[in-house]
């Protein structure tokens, strides 16, 4: 199989672990956020998440990056420049 425009995705999950996919892709969406919990504030299970989810963090230098409204806006406008694309799109995420 030729390959016209072949890459290796790169990653580094939040357990440290390297990850790599080789994809032909004409066209990609890079976006670097990660999955965060909206807390209820009148659910106590979901307050505890955060708590236990934001101390793990600190302990372990970890930063996390909540997506904001551009990376939504992204996906759509990239959404938009594959209509009416023929064959497979790959959708991946870092976390799993």
């Amino acid at each position: 199989m030729e390959r016209r425009n072949a890459m290796t995705i790169q990653w580094t999950s939040w357990s440290g672990s390297l990850f790599q996919i080789e994809a032909d892709a004409r066209k990609r969406l890079d976006l670097t956020f990660d999955d965060v919990e909206v807390v209820a504030d009148d659910d106590i299970d979901s307050i505890q998440r955060a708590t236990s989810r934001k101390r793990w963090s600190t302990e372990n230098g970890w930063v996390e990056i909540a997506p904001v409204a551009s990376d939504a806006e992204s996906i759509i406008r990239f959404a938009e420049t594959l209509r009416g694309t023929e064959g497979l799109i790959l959708c991946h995420c870092g976390g799993g």
